[in-house]
């Protein structure tokens, strides 16, 4: 008996949200947050939160031996008049616990920079489920107001926009917030990675928005691309004309200048094979669809894969036996057609609309890189 199999349906079930709704990360936090808010009155208190809480009472009595480290003690200057030094604990943890909950707020801030609500919503439940937080976030500690302060620096650079007039001021804020947090806890200064790489992050990013996002140019993009050998470019151009290349960016050179090798390194070799013999360059980073016909060629077959009008640049050609000359269009569809030489030097048989292009001394970049 042949084994059927079941559809896999997606989707609510009855009161039931998607596998993937953001309900389920916001229900995991909101439980854990539950479940801390009611360990801050019953967790044992550690001795260095009795550490920090003598720093507080010293500071009352006009005895703190040393200022660095200490901008927090004056915040909780009222704490010794409660009832208990416990007591006094539990009522600092209250403060730390909504610092743990502007770090989550920042957490999730930045994230959805960078992704969708529901990848958000799992940083912040991630960053909750670590160990350490998950049972000291929320203690007397400096952490939890360094920690603070740090993320809601990082949440500022991640979105703030670039400018004089709108990021300067985000960018004062949060460089307040960063010096804070190092005036909390001298450790701070271990998350100035961090700092960095978002800062090049935003640069390169909003310094070439013209750019898409490419999973294809990225290290592991071109890894599983070559592991599968798949013609993705081919595949591209036969879905649909692409009847101009542009190397606009210095990794795009170095992309394309792998199509001189024998055998490419980048590229599947059908995708080389097509990108070589199909687009040629017309003026600096410009690489339409076309031709090259060095003089005295002999007749070969060469398919084309944009179809359109095309023009004879440079010298007379033949193309499927009729003699175009310079400056002549054409109809070419999208087959297998015969080019040869006219015999009066190297032609060139380009897509028709790029005489629209700029000319090379135009443009920056290689004034030749051949494809």
């Amino acid at each position: 008996m042949a084994n059927t199999a079941t559809p896999v349906r997606r989707g609510t079930s009855g009161l039931v949200p998607d596998p993937d709704s953001p309900f389920w990360p916001t229900a995991g936090i909101a439980l854990l947050l539950a479940a801390q808010s009611t360990v801050i009155v019953t967790k044992a208190v550690n001795w260095d939160e009795f550490h920090y809480y003598a720093m507080v009472e010293h500071f009352r009595s006009g005895q703190l031996p040393t200022a660095l480290q200490t901008f927090h003690v004056p915040h909780f200057n009222g704490l010794p008049g409660t009832a208990n030094n416990v007591d006094a604990i539990v009522v600092a943890r209250r403060a730390m616990f909504a610092c743990e909950l502007v770090t989550l707020a920042s957490i999730y801030a930045a994230a959805r920079q960078f992704a969708d609500q529901r990848i958000a919503l799992l940083s912040v439940l991630t960053y909750l489920t670590t160990g350490y937080v998950l049972q000291h976030g929320f203690t007397f500690r400096t952490d939890p107001q360094a920690t603070a302060a740090l993320m809601v620096a990082l949440a500022i650079r991640a979105r703030a926009p670039f400018g004089v007039r709108q990021g300067l001021p985000l960018a004062l804020i949060a460089g307040t917030q960063a010096g804070l947090s190092g005036m909390i806890k001298i450790k701070a200064v271990l998350s100035a990675p961090a700092f960095l790489g978002l800062a090049w992050l935003r640069f390169t990013n909003d310094g070439h928005r013209a750019r898409p996002s490419n999973g294809f140019m990225t290290p592991w993009g071109m890894q599983a691309y070559r592991d599968t050998g798949q013609p993705l470019c081919r595949e591209a151009a036969e879905a649909a004309p692409v009847p101009l290349a542009l190397a606009n960016w210095w990794a795009n050179w170095w992309v394309f200048g792998d199509l001189d090798n024998g055998r490419p390194k980048l590229f599947a070799s059908r995708d080389a094979e097509a990108l070589r013999d199909k687009y040629i360059q017309f003026s600096g980073p410009l690489f339409p669809a076309g031709k090259e016909v060095p003089d005295g060629a002999a007749v070969r077959a060469s398919e084309f894969l944009v179809p359109g009008p095309y023009t004879a640049h440079d010298a007379p050609l033949v193309l499927d036996g009729d003699l175009l000359a310079p400056a002549q269009t054409v109809h070419v569809s999208r087959a297998v057609h015969h080019l040869r030489s006219a015999g009066e030097g190297d032609a060139r048989l380009v897509w028709e609309p790029a005489k629209l292009l700029p000319e090379p001394d135009d443009l920056n970049g290689p004034s030749r890189v051949a494809l």
